[in-house]
């Protein structure tokens, strides 16, 4: 019987480095606010709709966890 290899690390950064590579264009995506026939303001990714504009947004930060005192996440 024989064992499959196990994927390879330089293999699994590819891919992880390939998937945030194709997820950044949506992070990046523009903001839209339109008014509803009705006049209620709708945000959207497209510009369809009455009086529509494009947002100014800042761009989204992460901030990391605080890191555990030693040894507080042992049994």
């Amino acid at each position: 019987m024989k064992h499959a290899q196990p994927f390879s690390l330089p293999l699994i950064a590819a891919a992880v480095g390939l998937a945030a590579a194709l997820a950044s264009p949506l992070a990046l995506a523009q903001v839209y606010r339109c008014e509803s026939d009705t006049g209620v303001p709708v945000y959207q990714g497209t510009p369809s709709g009455k009086n529509c504009r494009a947002l100014d947004m800042a761009p989204l930060t992460t901030i990391p966890a605080p890191r555990l005192p030693a040894g507080a996440g042992k049994p």
